[in-house]
C-alpha cells in the first residue's frame, strides 16, 4: 500500500484498479478474521488507514467490526479514529450506538481537558451523542 502511494505517478491506471481492488479484499478478509477473534481492532484501524490514504470507500463492515471491538483501543487512540471519519460512513455502517457509547466511556479516561474537549467536538461534528460521563 505504501508504495502505491508514494510513487503514484509510476503505477498505470490498470495497475492502480488491481492493486485497490486487492486491498479492498484483504480488507473484507481482515474482517472475517476479526469477527472470528484473530485480528485486533488497532489491525482493523490500519486497514481503515491505509483505504483512506488511498481514497478507497470503507466497507461498512469494517467500520462497524472496527466499533464493535473498540474497546480495545486507548481514549487517544478513538479519538484518532473518529477524526478520520465522517457522519456518513459512520450512519451506513450502522455503528453509531457502538462509537457514542464507547466515546462517553473514553471522556472520563482522557488525560487533559484539551482532549476532552475535542473528543466532544468530534462526536458532535459526527452525530454522536455522548452520554452522562461517570
Amino acid at each position: 500500500a505504501r508504495a502505491l502511494t508514494l510513487q503514484p505517478h509510476a503505477h498505470t491506471a490498470g495497475q492502480a484498479a488491481n492493486f485497490a481492488e486487492a486491498v479492498l479484499q484483504l480488507a473484507h478478509q481482515l474482517v472475517a478474521f476479526a469477527e472470528c477473534g484473530q485480528a485486533n481492532c488497532k489491525a482493523l484501524v490500519r486497514m481503515l488507514q491505509v483505504l483512506q490514504t488511498l481514497g478507497l470507500e470503507l466497507p461498512d463492515t469494517l467500520l462497524w467490526q472496527l466499533a464493535s471491538l473498540s474497546a480495545q483501543l486507548t481514549p487517544t487512540e478513538l479519538l484518532l479514529v473518529l477524526r478520520s471519519l465522517s457522519a456518513r460512513c459512520i450512519q451506513a455502517s450502522n455503528s453509531t450506538d457502538m462509537l457514542a457509547a464507547m466515546a462517553t466511556r473514553s471522556l472520563s479516561r482522557l488525560r487533559s481537558s484539551r482532549q476532552a474537549w475535542e473528543l466532544q467536538a468530534v462526536c458532535e461534528r459526527l452525530g454522536l451523542e455522548l452520554g452522562e460521563v461517570e
